[in-house]
């Protein structure tokens, strides 16, 4: 009898230490998930807010771009008015004796030149206008887009409350304070921890991240560092805006 008892006390233990373990570890799991979706959607935040730059910066380009070319245009069109007069009014031979042939022949091949050139000078400030505001067109449009979330993506960042039941029972069932739980190394140890770890047994120190960490780091994150920044390096939407002005 005392033997039943004292199995029965254990037992009732044994499931209330299971049922305490469960309970605070799913509760660890429902936290993480949270933060892992609110990592998701800041992560998406700044990339729209630098999706914002971008355009900005587009818009900014064309604005600069268009304004020169205004102020080409409009001195253009004061040159045309002087031509004009020059032709007109102004010519030679109008207010006083007229010159020799030969003085007249240059003076209107310049003339002629003149508004050749400024046709030209004309035409060509409307065409780099119009082709910088097609350019933004194109890029605001196609190229240089608010990174929106697909409905995929979103489920693939959610979980559900009964994803814990795939979880490994070693995270199921971990034990607080008993089991070692797993600690972010700081930036000065990161060095000394790649040198221990081909000391230590493949798969130990997984062992003690929870899985669906794990997971995340997999599925989430790619990769700790992003691409590395070199002197030469410019944003793409730059490049892309100059080989439409090529």
């Amino acid at each position: 009898m005392p033997l039943l008892m004292t199995a029965g006390a254990a037992g009732s233990a044994a499931t209330a230490a299971a049922a305490g373990a469960f309970g605070y570890n799913r509760a660890n799991y429902m936290f993480d998930n949270g933060l892992r979706f609110g990592r998701y959607m800041a992560g998406y935040n700044f990339a729209a807010a630098q999706a914002s730059q971008y355009r900005e910066d587009i818009r900014d380009l064309t604005e600069q771009t268009c304004a020169k070319q205004d102020l080409y245009h409009a001195l253009g069109v004061i040159f045309f008015v002087l031509n004009f007069q020059l032709i007109m009014a102004g010519r030679l031979g109008v207010h006083g004796p007229s010159p020799p042939e030969w003085i007249l022949g240059i003076y209107w091949v310049n003339i002629s030149s003149a508004l050749m050139f400024l046709c030209t000078l004309t035409w060509l400030s409307l065409h780099a206008a119009a082709r910088a505001t097609a350019g933004a067109a194109t890029l605001l449009t196609r190229s240089v887009r608010l990174p929106i979330p697909s409905p995929k993506q979103m489920d693939k960042a959610r979980r559900t409350g009964n994803s814990f039941e795939k979880e490994r029972a070693s995270d199921i069932f971990r034990v607080p304070f008993a089991v070692p739980a797993p600690k972010d190394a700081i930036p000065e140890e990161q060095d000394a921890e790649k040198g221990m770890a081909s000391n230590e047994q493949p798969g130990k120190k997984d062992r003690r991240m929870p899985k669906w960490f794990q997971d995340e780091r997999k599925e989430l994150h790619k990769g700790e560092n992003g691409p590395p920044v070199l002197a030469s390096s410019t944003p793409e939407h730059f490049e892309l805006y100059r080989g439409l002005q090529q």
